[in-house]
């Protein structure tokens, strides 16, 4: 009897080690937690989710059980879930400004907020941030002692520059103290590339440090030394994009208007400044952004529909003048044949394919980086431009010629697709034949490395 009793025991405790590779989560009311928290001297790392989150279900399943999870949220942690629309979840979503999930907070016994993150996270993800967490928690004596500092006036250089690097190890972007930094700084310390990252996370629009940065830019390509110029320019465009953000998102039209200013007078010193997809998706942000677009993207955001409608027009009628569709659709074809017919030459060497391979493979992804941009961009603004407008003849014919501009732009399923579906709309059913059909007889001269044919000819049927 004893050893069937023992046995089973084993197997229970078997069961509740196999339960408890991946996190383990307090049981308990909120004030157990703090007490657990306080006995324990760690931080709590709370869930907050709810139950019709999917990421939320997601990341508890395939993340939190995991073994390396465990191992490190459990020695360092007191663990806590909580569904932030039912009894003490409420009171602590309210308390931390929580309004999308997951949001997951470290937080210590007294309640002060060392580190928090929103959205799914991977397991290697999740680590990071129980690692940010705990050298945040060592970190904040010493910050909230230069905290008090600042307050009471403190502001001497070597003090800021130990400030902003302490506020940047604890994760806190810009802010004020950093700009009252950069204020301090010379001509020759701004521009010098061991300060690059304290501009690229300056967050807070400063005029002056603005124009001082674009005459710095002007100075520096004047001097010409390329590579250092380059340096500094894409770490001056990094933070112009800082400030367009929060012009944008915050409607601040005169700060908008100076920044746009500036990236003109950017455009005019270096000419990869004015439309550089591929630098933009590399850090460089909305700066590197035609400025047309980054001006209609502040419109749209903040309702001007009229000026919107007046600016968008325009440059339609311009990137079509400049560059008519035809011409665009002929352009891409004949090079697309040449590189077919170069590849498929037998007279041709396979080491000379290969570098004209690698040649034509990084010309064509910085061109159709800025292409789907451009198109992209404008045509998620279409249907802002039309509204719910009956159109007239006229319009329909100006609507139909924008959306077949944008396709010549930018040659892909992925905007083909939606376009031919807004031609549907418009009752222009042959004329969205003819573009998927466009569209088929170009994949097969490419070779359709993307495999888009299928979902392309299946819309052709379904026409």
């Amino acid at each position: 009897m004893k050893r069937i009793l023992l046995t089973c025991i084993i197997c229970v405790l078997g069961v509740q080690l196999i339960g408890a590779q991946g996190i383990q989560f307090f049981s308990g009311n909120w004030k157990d937690v703090v007490a657990e928290a306080k006995s324990t001297g760690k931080p709590v790392f709370i869930d907050v989710y709810t139950s019709w989150c999917m990421p939320c279900k997601k990341m508890a399943k395939e993340t939190f059980t995991q073994k390396e999870v465990g191992d490190y949220f459990n020695v360092h942690f007191v663990n806590y879930q909580i569904d932030a629309e039912k009894g003490e979840g409420i009171s602590i979503a309210r308390q931390y400004k929580i309004t999308a999930y997951p949001t997951c907070l470290f937080v210590l016994p007294d309640g002060k907020l060392v580190h928090s993150f929103l959205g799914f996270q991977t397991v290697e993800q999740l680590l990071k941030q129980g690692r940010q967490a705990v050298k945040n928690t060592m970190l904040l004596p010493d910050l909230e002692k230069m905290d008090r500092e600042y307050q009471t006036g403190k502001r001497d250089k070597n003090f800021l520059i130990a400030y902003c690097g302490k506020r940047k190890d604890f994760g806190q972007r810009g802010g004020q103290p950093l700009n009252e930094l950069l204020r301090q700084f010379s001509d020759e310390e701004l521009s010098n590339a061991e300060y690059a990252e304290w501009l690229k996370s300056s967050t807070i629009y400063d005029k002056e440090l603005v124009d001082r940065l674009v005459r710095l830019t002007e100075a520096m390509k004047v001097a010409g030394d390329k590579k250092a110029f380059l340096k500094f320019d894409n770490t001056v465009m990094a933070t112009l994009s800082n400030y367009f953000n929060d012009a944008i998102d915050n409607n601040r039209r005169p700060q908008f208007d100076h920044l746009f200013a500036a990236k003109e007078r950017l455009d005019d010193i270096d000419a990869s400044n004015r439309n550089n997809g591929m630098l933009a998706s590399m850090g460089g942000g909305v700066s590197y952004m035609p400025k047309e677009l980054i001006r209609l993207t502040f419109l749209r955001k903040n309702n001007d529909v009229d000026e919107f409608r007046h600016d968008y027009s325009a440059y339609m009628e311009q990137i079509m003048h400049d560059s008519p569709t035809d011409s665009l659709l002929r352009r891409s074809n004949t090079e697309a044949r040449a590189y077919r017919d170069f590849m498929n030459d037998p007279s041709v060497s396979e080491e000379e394919k290969k570098s004209q391979e690698q040649g034509y493979g990084f010309l064509n992804l910085l061109t159709s980086v800025n292409a789907q941009l451009q198109a992209g961009s404008l045509f998620s603004s279409w249907d802002y431009y039309w509204g719910d407008r009956d159109l007239d003849d006229a319009q329909k014919a100006t609507a139909v010629a924008w959306l077949k501009h944008l396709y010549a732009t930018w040659r892909n399923a992925d905007l083909a697709l939606p376009i031919a579906d807004k031609l549907v709309d418009l009752g222009q059913v042959d004329e969205a034949k003819n573009l998927l059909q466009d569209l088929a007889d170009y994949l097969k001269l490419t070779g359709d490395e993307d495999q888009q044919m299928t979902k392309v000819m299946k819309k052709l049927r379904e026409l």
